[in-house]
Protein backbone atom coordinates (compact mmCIF):
# COMPACT_ATOMS: atom_id res chain seq x y z
CA UNK A 1 0.00 0.00 0.00
CA UNK A 2 2.73 2.60 0.79
CA UNK A 3 4.22 2.03 -2.67
CA UNK A 4 0.88 2.92 -4.29
CA UNK A 5 0.79 6.17 -2.33
CA UNK A 6 4.34 7.05 -3.47
CA UNK A 7 3.44 6.30 -7.08
CA UNK A 8 0.33 8.48 -6.80
CA UNK A 9 2.30 11.36 -5.28
CA UNK A 10 4.99 11.06 -7.96
CA UNK A 11 2.44 11.04 -10.76
CA UNK A 12 0.60 14.06 -9.34
CA UNK A 13 3.87 15.95 -8.98
CA UNK A 14 4.53 15.34 -12.68
CA UNK A 15 1.17 16.88 -13.55
CA UNK A 16 1.69 20.06 -11.56
CA UNK A 17 1.64 23.20 -13.72
CA UNK A 18 4.98 24.81 -14.38
CA UNK A 19 5.62 28.01 -12.47
CA UNK A 20 6.38 31.12 -14.53
CA UNK A 21 9.97 31.02 -13.29
CA UNK A 22 10.31 27.36 -14.36
CA UNK A 23 8.91 28.34 -17.77
CA UNK A 24 11.57 31.05 -18.05
CA UNK A 25 14.34 28.62 -17.08
CA UNK A 26 13.11 26.06 -19.63
CA UNK A 27 12.91 28.73 -22.35
CA UNK A 28 16.46 29.97 -21.63
CA UNK A 29 17.78 26.39 -21.69
CA UNK A 30 16.07 25.73 -25.03
CA UNK A 31 17.44 29.00 -26.38
CA UNK A 32 20.98 28.08 -25.34
CA UNK A 33 20.60 24.80 -27.26
CA UNK A 34 19.25 26.66 -30.29
CA UNK A 35 15.91 24.85 -30.30
CA UNK A 36 12.37 26.13 -30.47
CA UNK A 37 10.94 26.24 -26.97
CA UNK A 38 7.70 24.50 -26.05
CA UNK A 39 7.26 27.17 -23.37
CA UNK A 40 6.41 29.78 -26.02
CA UNK A 41 3.33 30.50 -28.10
CA UNK A 42 1.91 33.33 -30.19
CA UNK A 43 4.16 36.41 -30.63
CA UNK A 44 6.91 35.04 -28.37
CA UNK A 45 7.16 31.85 -30.42
CA UNK A 46 7.12 33.80 -33.70
CA UNK A 47 9.98 35.98 -32.44
CA UNK A 48 12.04 32.93 -31.51
CA UNK A 49 11.36 31.34 -34.91
CA UNK A 50 12.58 34.53 -36.65
CA UNK A 51 15.70 34.73 -34.47
CA UNK A 52 16.59 31.07 -35.07
CA UNK A 53 16.02 31.53 -38.82
CA UNK A 54 18.31 34.57 -38.94
CA UNK A 55 21.08 32.72 -37.10
CA UNK A 56 20.69 29.76 -39.44
CA UNK A 57 20.59 31.91 -42.60
CA UNK A 58 23.79 33.66 -41.51
CA UNK A 59 25.44 30.32 -40.84
CA UNK A 60 26.23 31.33 -37.28
CA UNK A 61 26.38 29.11 -34.24
CA UNK A 62 25.67 30.11 -30.67
CA UNK A 63 27.48 29.21 -27.48
CA UNK A 64 26.95 30.26 -23.89
CA UNK A 65 23.69 31.15 -22.33
CA UNK A 66 21.68 34.04 -21.03
CA UNK A 67 21.20 34.46 -17.29
CA UNK A 68 18.38 36.09 -15.44
CA UNK A 69 17.96 37.79 -12.08
CA UNK A 70 15.39 39.83 -10.19
CA UNK A 71 12.48 37.61 -11.23
CA UNK A 72 9.16 39.11 -10.12
CA UNK A 73 5.55 38.12 -10.71
CA UNK A 74 3.49 41.19 -11.54
CA UNK A 75 0.05 39.56 -11.66
CA UNK A 76 -1.60 36.29 -12.73
CA UNK A 77 -0.46 36.66 -16.34
CA UNK A 78 2.69 38.83 -16.25
CA UNK A 79 6.20 38.55 -14.87
CA UNK A 80 9.42 40.44 -15.36
CA UNK A 81 13.11 39.80 -14.92
CA UNK A 82 16.53 41.18 -15.70
CA UNK A 83 18.16 39.37 -18.63
CA UNK A 84 21.95 39.26 -19.00
CA UNK A 85 22.99 38.20 -22.51
CA UNK A 86 26.71 38.97 -22.15
CA UNK A 87 27.48 35.25 -21.81
CA UNK A 88 26.19 34.45 -25.31
CA UNK A 89 28.71 34.26 -28.14
CA UNK A 90 28.19 33.78 -31.86
CA UNK A 91 30.64 32.35 -34.36
CA UNK A 92 30.40 32.54 -38.13
CA UNK A 93 30.87 29.72 -40.65
CA UNK A 94 34.66 30.15 -40.46
CA UNK A 95 34.48 29.72 -36.66
CA UNK A 96 35.42 33.38 -36.11
CA UNK A 97 33.72 35.08 -33.20
CA UNK A 98 31.18 37.66 -34.33
CA UNK A 99 31.64 40.93 -32.46
CA UNK A 100 28.33 42.38 -31.35
CA UNK A 101 27.76 45.77 -29.77
CA UNK A 102 26.34 45.22 -26.32
CA UNK A 103 26.00 47.26 -23.23
CA UNK A 104 26.95 45.75 -19.90
CA UNK A 105 23.53 46.61 -18.60
CA UNK A 106 20.90 43.96 -18.23
CA UNK A 107 17.70 44.09 -20.21
CA UNK A 108 14.50 44.47 -18.25
CA UNK A 109 12.10 41.99 -19.81
CA UNK A 110 8.36 41.63 -19.31
CA UNK A 111 6.54 38.43 -20.20
CA UNK A 112 2.88 37.70 -20.64
CA UNK A 113 1.47 34.21 -20.12
CA UNK A 114 -1.80 32.63 -21.16
CA UNK A 115 -3.46 29.25 -20.75
CA UNK A 116 -3.53 27.41 -24.08
CA UNK A 117 -5.18 23.99 -24.14
CA UNK A 118 -4.79 23.79 -20.36
CA UNK A 119 -1.07 24.64 -20.39
CA UNK A 120 0.51 27.96 -19.47
CA UNK A 121 2.59 29.43 -22.31
CA UNK A 122 4.69 32.57 -22.58
CA UNK A 123 2.87 34.45 -25.33
CA UNK A 124 4.70 37.76 -25.33
CA UNK A 125 8.23 38.69 -24.29
CA UNK A 126 9.37 42.31 -24.60
CA UNK A 127 12.31 44.41 -23.56
CA UNK A 128 10.92 47.29 -21.49
CA UNK A 129 14.10 48.96 -20.23
CA UNK A 130 17.48 48.47 -18.61
CA UNK A 131 18.20 46.95 -15.24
Amino acid sequence: MPILILILIASLAGCAPASPERQLINYLEDSARGVLSDELSDAAREAQVRALRIISDLGWSQSGRAKYSDFAIIDDSHFEFCLDVTGIRFTDQSMNQVQLERTNKGLLMRAKTRQIAGTSKITDLKEVGDC
